[in-house]
């Protein structure tokens, strides 16, 4: 191998890398985001109803696909939130999979995540109330 093919293997990993970091990031804040922001930015006072939401947060959006599952088994609550949070990983893995694939999909799997996301994040304040 010479130099300089060895520079342009480097440079290509850097790019990969940078587009997975970039794509995990929009990910994240894509389906996450809207959710904090109900969380924080709630009118009512901070109860603790509200610090056991924000616990859960790591496992919100699966939670829905997680209960369902454990429901339709008639297993335990625990094994709702076990399945809430491997939905959760999916969720987060698929999507990161398809965000890395380039520009494009990072924008359209972002912008699709964050509307799913923010309607979810309606149903969540429609049920607190």
């Amino acid at each position: 191998m010479t130099e300089m093919s060895k520079g342009q293997v480097a440079s290509e990993t850097e790019s990969v890398a940078r587009r997975r970091v970039a794509a995990l990031g929009v990910v994240l804040v894509s389906m996450y985001g809207p959710m904090l922001a109900w969380l924080l930015f709630m009118p009512e006072t901070w109860s603790n109803r509200r610090w056991s939401y924000i616990g859960m947060i790591p496992v919100l959006p699966g939670l829905v696909p997680g209960s369902l599952l454990a429901e339709a088994f008639e297993k335990s609550m625990t094994t709702a939130w076990l399945l809430a949070g491997g939905f959760s990983l999916l969720l987060v893995m698929f999507f990161w999979w398809l965000a890395s694939i380039g520009r494009r999909f990072r924008l359209v799997v972002g912008l699709l995540i964050f509307i799913v996301s923010s309607g979810y994040a309606f149903l969540l304040n429609l049920a607190w109330t």
